[in-house]
């Protein structure tokens, strides 16, 4: 199945553009079911899944209003996000000349939260390998003010939240990349989210990534500076955390 399924994904881009969107809906909808087996995922991995559903994300995006072809572009992105599933996919990812700047680009340009979150995840994943890491912080090395954008202006969306909170704490884990941070205020919205009636993976992830700023000698001195300021109303448990990295 994954075979045709290949075969047919990488043909739909001769279709006429009408003919095309309904082929990418017709077999989207099938390739996601498929992509529950692993075996499914490693074998269309193999195939070239992965570089197929890359075009077609570009393809769709050039190709189409996202009005219409909402339904489409989310389904493609779907099955981009469940080939992550595989490790195989990071390095196929990192193999790409273009590939993981592409998905950060989903993250900065999309006003859809699902396009948004699972764009994320793909990075995240990427960041919580070892192999990768550092690829992608030099293929994106403006990262971190992409996520904190997410962070600061569609806090509204705990989804959206959870992932870029999780996906930054696997970006900082390495703190070299912390080194070249210029402008500290940036950072204030994860005190703010610390402290604040959120999610507790949000909490959790801010301060995993505050306790790593503080482990920098720039962002020292800020991070305890505002740390003290925050743990007077903060929960006793999180107060441990911020009074720890003080």
């Amino acid at each position: 199945i994954m075979i045709h399924l290949v075969r047919a994904i990488r043909d739909i881009k001769q279709s006429n553009p009408g003919q095309s969107l309904s082929a990418i809906g017709v077999y989207m909808s099938i390739l996601e079911l498929a992509l529950a087996n692993n075996q499914n995922i490693e074998n269309g991995l193999s195939l070239g899944l992965l570089q197929e559903l890359m075009h077609q994300v570009d393809y769709i995006a050039a190709t189409y209003e996202f009005k219409e072809c909402a339904g489409e572009f989310k389904l493609a992105i779907r099955c981009l996000t469940y080939c992550f599933r595989s490790p195989r996919a990071v390095e196929v990812l990192m193999d790409l000349p273009n590939g993981v700047q592409s998905v950060v680009a989903l993250i900065n340009s999309s006003k859809d939260d699902e396009i948004a979150a699972n764009s994320m995840k793909i990075v995240r994943v990427c960041l919580s390998m070892e192999m990768a890491h550092d690829k992608v912080v030099q293929k994106v090395p403006n990262l971190i003010y992409s996520l904190m954008a997410v962070i600061s202006n569609r806090s509204d969306s705990i989804i959206l939240l959870k992932e870029a909170t999780g996906t930054l704490r696997n970006y900082v884990r390495k703190l070299h990349v912390l080194e070249e941070l210029k402008d500290l205020t940036l950072l204030e919205p994860l005190y703010q989210l610390a402290v604040g009636p959120v999610d507790a993976k949000v909490k959790e992830n801010c301060v995993a990534i505050l306790r790593n700023c503080a482990r920098v000698e720039k962002l020292s001195f800020y991070a305890k500076q505002v740390g003290i300021v925050c743990y007077i109303t903060i929960l006793p448990a999180l107060t441990l955390s911020l009074i720890h990295i003080c």
